[in-house]
């Protein structure tokens, strides 16, 4: 299982549906998703393995390979998950807006979509394969990937591929030869056609 979480600036913002996420210590999305998913880290069993990738403009990988959810692991990933913060959130927009440098990270916060989708593949799609083959890369295949959760509240809003057509033609492409479910959790609102299609085309809900 590879969990892929959204850490982008919009993550930073809160969930509209206050009645249907109570608990938590704040309504921001990321909060939100980022309790859900220690949660499920926590009910990992020792014959699974996996690994998680945050993601915003680039790819923030916790381990980079499949590693057994034994106690040890379970608690290393819950921490990672811990600490991670959404990226050019409101905090750093207040701060571009006074001119303090929040620009920076507003520019780290967008929404790569399609490269962490291909992560999945082993494909870097800002360095594609040189051939036109679209068989497995090797670092797919050293982490014999089935299973993703993809969880994202944005819009694509950059990358080499922002269109979500186009970015389902890429990940029909390569999952030909790989066979990946996609499970896709959709917070916010936005194009949620485009994560539930996702979804549907890989055998995924």
């Amino acid at each position: 299982v590879l969990f892929i979480i959204d850490q982008s600036g919009s993550m930073d913002d809160l969930v509209l549906e206050v009645e249907k996420f109570q608990g938590y210590k704040n309504r921001r999305r990321f909060t939100i998703v980022q309790a859900k998913l220690i949660n499920t880290i926590e009910t990992l069993t020792d014959n699974t393995n996996f690994d998680i990738v945050a993601f915003a403009s680039d790819l923030n990988v916790w381990k980079g390979r499949l590693v057994p959810a034994n106690v040890v692991n379970r608690e290393a990933a819950k921490s990672f998950v811990a600490r991670l913060r959404p990226l050019g959130g409101s905090e750093a927009q207040e701060l571009a807006a006074a001119g303090l440098g929040g620009a920076a990270n507003i520019e780290a916060g967008k929404t790569n979509t399609i490269k962490a989708l291909l992560y999945a593949f082993g494909i870097d799609p800002d360095k594609p394969p040189k051939d036109d083959l679209v068989g497995p890369g090797k670092d797919a295949m050293k982490r014999k990937i089935d299973t993703v959760y993809f969880l994202s509240d944005g819009k694509p809003s950059t990358g080499k591929v922002v269109h979500t057509n186009e970015i389902l033609k890429e990940v029909r492409r390569y999952n030909e030869s790989y066979k990946i479910v996609f499970h896709t959790i959709a917070i916010g609102d936005f194009q949620k056609e485009f994560l539930q299609q996702l979804a549907e085309e890989t055998g995924g809900v």
